[in-house]
């Protein structure tokens, strides 16, 4: 089997999705959590999918950063706790 090229590995990959993203439309499933999932499947997706996908990745960015800020202030609750009982042992 050769080796492909950059353009023949280019134009494989568009084919590709292009057919995942039409079996998994016709079959009625969530074609942007796929393309959450995989991002070549993005330019794929229709103009309402688009914005659709645009507004989930920045819903799930939002509560990424949620996430990590409850953690943080969680780490400095425990920080601040630790020193006020050893402040208080002295």
């Amino acid at each position: 089997m050769p080796r492909l090229n950059k353009e023949q590995r280019i134009a494989r990959d568009y084919e590709r999705f292009l057919a995942r993203v039409n079996e998994k439309r016709s079959a009625g499933l969530d074609v942007v959590a796929y393309a959450l999932a995989n991002g070549k499947a993005y330019k794929h997706l229709t103009d309402a999918e688009k914005s659709d996908y645009k507004a989930r990745k920045k819903a799930v960015a939002k509560a990424k950063a949620e996430k990590e800020a409850r953690k943080e202030q969680m780490l400095l609750d425990s920080i601040d706790a630790e020193f006020r009982k050893a402040k208080a042992q002295q």
